[in-house]
């Protein structure tokens, strides 16, 4: 995607693209849904807007980021990392590969 954007722009269809790619790769499937959302909706507006593909992405960054440190996926990780005496990062990961079912992720 940095490539892309290096290259001159991004474009919401790319965007789409890797975002996708990006989803089916991740430990966090769940985590991409609002930004596949998000860019195929601006996609239905204006397919050619590259600083459209940059606000989507800041602003579902922003969106994961509040989730993680203070959002339902923070107590979440909170839990797991307490019960199983695990870093957050392996708790994020289990809990990522069960659909953020807690008993599932313990």
């Amino acid at each position: 995607l940095l490539r892309r954007g290096a290259a001159g722009g991004v474009s919401l269809e790319a965007l789409a693209e890797e975002v996708a790619s990006a989803r089916r790769m991740s430990a966090d499937e769940s985590s991409w849904g609002s930004l596949e959302t998000a860019v195929a909706a601006q996609r239905q507006r204006d397919s050619a807007d590259p600083p459209a593909a940059c606000d989507l992405v800041l602003g579902w960054l922003m969106e994961v980021v509040g989730d993680y440190t203070r959002g339902a996926r923070s107590a979440k990780i909170a839990a797991v990392k307490d019960v199983c005496r695990c870093s957050v990062r392996e708790a994020c990961h289990q809990l990522g590969g069960r659909g953020w079912d807690v008993e599932a992720a313990v």
